[in-house]
C-alpha cells in the first residue's frame, strides 16, 4: 500500500545585513515554517508560506534590529511520508471484561 500523505516542512538560512558606524554588519539567519500535512484532499499553499516566512522577518526586525535581507544561503524542503491514523479493523471486547458500576 502506497503513502499518500506526506509531512512538509521549509527551512530558509539567510544572511541579513545592516549599517552601523563601523560599517556593514552581517548575521546569519534561519527560518522555518509550521509542518504541514499534504494529501488528495489538503494542497500545499505556497502562498501560506511565504506569508509565514516572511512574518518571522518581520518580527525578527520588530524588536528593532534593523537587519534586512541580503540573500538566501540555502532554501531546504523537508519531505516526509506520513500516514494518519485511521481505523483498519474491530476487536470485539470480551464479554468477561469487567465493568465498572455506575456512580
Amino acid at each position: 500500500m502506497c503513502c499518500r500523505s506526506i509531512r512538509v516542512q521549509i527551512r530558509v538560512d539567510t544572511i541579513l545585513v545592516r549599517d552601523v558606524p563601523e560599517g556593514r554588519q552581517r548575521i546569519a539567519a534561519y527560518f522555518h515554517t509550521s509542518i504541514y500535512d499534504v494529501d488528495d484532499t489538503q494542497h500545499l499553499n505556497l502562498q501560506q508560506v511565504a506569508t509565514h516566512l516572511s512574518k518571522q522577518l518581520d518580527d525578527f526586525n520588530r524588536r528593532g534590529s534593523g537587519f534586512v535581507l541580503d540573500h538566501n544561503m540555502k532554501f531546504t524542503i523537508c519531505i516526509a511520508q506520513y500516514r494518519p491514523l485511521h481505523g483498519s479493523s474491530y476487536i470485539a471486547t470480551p464479554r468477561d471484561w469487567p465493568t465498572k458500576e455506575p456512580l
